[in-house]
């Protein structure tokens, strides 16, 4: 009957898909080469696309005292923490959420100057303090006080003298703030503060080390005590 009608199914299945007329003299080992490759094209994107939206990886913090911390990031997101010796690694309540977005929220502003950060809840309550503060002052005001040299940035706040609440409920009254800034990535951060409302005045240093994807390695705190964090990144999936 085909033959008779001059009529072909898998042809007219092929024009179809690709909207447009085909040969009607095409080998059956073109025909075959097409069908793969098309099947090749509806099999690879959702595929893909599903692996994207569920990239899991395990993070660790390593202290030098020992202590060490373990959270499993979704998409570059905080979304559970192992804690004790149980596997099965605990979610974030509700209200951890609502902080996690009040955090990304912020942190955006610190994106507006080109600082990406990967994974950057490695380093919660430094992006706090830094993109509060920032974001406390108008761009012009911030453009006052950057210096650049090559492809370095540094933007150094002075006699801020000013309480900061920041959505830890951490308080402090802040008396200068320095971020230096290369490449896109924050590379160190000075900070001078009187935590809890005491006398006492902190200076506060971190400098910041990246692996080749532009991840946060290896942390160096200078403070009252010299402090250094390993950060290891384990993909799950």
């Amino acid at each position: 009957m085909r033959e008779k009608c001059d009529y072909n199914p898998l042809l007219y299945m092929v024009e179809q898909y690709f909207g447009k007329q085909i040969n009607k003299n095409l080998s059956l080992y073109k025909i075959l080469i097409m069908k793969v490759f098309l099947l090749l094209l509806l099999l690879y994107f959702p595929l893909n696309s599903k692996v994207a939206e569920s990239h899991q990886v395990d993070v660790t913090l390593s202290y030098e005292s020992g202590y060490t911390s373990k959270s499993l990031y979704i998409n570059g997101k905080k979304e559970a923490v192992y804690k004790s010796r149980k596997k099965k690694p605990i979610r974030l309540t509700k209200v951890e959420k609502d902080m996690q977005n009040v955090f990304f929220e912020q942190l955006k502003y610190l994106e507006s100057w080109g600082v990406i950060i990967k994974y950057p809840e490695v380093i919660f309550e430094d992006l706090c303090i830094i993109s509060d503060i920032l974001s406390s002052y108008d761009k012009s005001e911030i453009q006052s006080f950057i210096q650049t040299k090559d492809n370095c940035k540094t933007i150094n706040i002075l006699k801020i003298n000013k309480y900061y609440t920041y959505i830890n409920a951490r308080v402090d009254y802040v008396l200068t703030l320095t971020i230096v800034i290369e490449k896109g990535l924050l590379k160190e951060f000075r900070y001078k503060y009187m935590p809890d409302f005491s006398n006492e005045t902190i200076s506060y240093r971190c400098q910041y080390k990246y692996d080749n994807y532009g991840r946060i390695i290896y942390i160096t705190i200078l403070g009252k005590e010299k402090n250094e964090i390993r950060i290891t990144y384990s993909s799950l999936r």
